[in-house]
């Protein structure tokens, strides 16, 4: 019998989804969080503007704004907010990509 518990991941980035100007990287992380979605309790980490852009994506202007985008959790911080990074490793987090 399959148990129901879902170990947890952090997946760390720069640029996710809505993001398109990384390319591969953004495509990379979306088709892993597909691979793993039903077998993790995912959560994402990451900018909340696009690769080069001056402005924030389409309401995300806070310094903080979470989604949840397929099932999955995706943390969207502003630039100067990077320095709260640690506050969220310091979460229990079984696996850290």
């Amino acid at each position: 019998m399959e148990s129901s518990f879902k170990n947890s991941l952090l997946i760390c980035i720069d640029w996710y989804y809505p993001g398109q100007a990384a390319g591969g990287p953004i495509t990379s992380i979306l088709n892993l969080k597909e691979l793993l979605k039903d077998k993790y309790d995912i959560t994402i980490l990451t900018s909340n503007k696009d690769l080069n852009a001056k402005i924030p994506y389409e309401g995300m202007e806070s310094s903080i704004s979470t989604a949840l985008v397929d099932g999955v959790k995706v943390i969207y911080l502003s630039q100067g907010n990077y320095r709260n990074l640690l506050s969220y490793l310091k979460l229990k987090y079984d696996n850290i990509y």
